[in-house]
């Protein structure tokens, strides 16, 4: 299965999510906290994190080894 690497930023929040969980640790300024939180949205639609913002089954894999699996798409469906 073909796999993704996780972004220094992403890797580093995931991190956060698996150990301590305060996911906006260390955001002095608006700008930052907003950087994180578009980060925070990547890790989500990835699967890594839920709702709440804790990690998943895949987003604790992905904190050991570093990297996603990707989603492909089904060779058998119709061109949209």
């Amino acid at each position: 299965m073909a796999t993704k690497k996780l972004t220094t930023q992403q890797a580093n929040v995931l991190r956060m999510a698996c150990t301590h969980g305060h996911l906006t640790q260390g955001c002095r300024m608006q700008s930052d906290y907003g950087g994180r939180i578009c980060t925070i949205y990547s890790l989500r639609r990835l699967g890594l994190l839920d709702a709440m913002d804790v990690p998943t089954e895949a987003g604790r894999e992905a904190d050991k080894t570093g990297r996603v699996p990707l989603k492909t798409p089904n060779p058998k469906a119709p061109d949209a």
